[in-house]
C-alpha cells in the first residue's frame, strides 16, 4: 500500500534526489507528467512513457470509437 506524502516532503526529496517523484520517460528522459498510478506503457518497453512516446509506440486502437 502507497503512502501519500504531503508537498512539503515532496520539495524536500526533490531537493536531494534526481529526478525526485518525477516520473521520467523510459525512452526519451523526459517527465511523463504522471505518477505511478497512472503512468502509461506499451508491450516491450519496460519502463513508463510520455504521451508522445506513447503514441509513437503503441499501437493504434481497432474498430469504432
Amino acid at each position: 500500500m502507497s503512502v501519500a506524502h504531503s508537498q512539503d516532503w515532496h520539495e524536500k526529496h526533490n531537493a536531494t534526489h534526481y529526478p525526485g517523484t518525477r516520473q521520467l520517460c523510459f525512452l526519451c528522459d523526459r517527465p511523463t507528467e504522471r505518477c505511478e498510478e497512472d503512468e502509461m506503457r506499451v508491450q516491450g518497453v519496460p519502463g513508463p512513457l510520455c504521451l508522445d512516446c506513447y503514441r509513437e509506440n503503441s499501437e493504434p486502437e481497432k474498430g469504432p470509437l
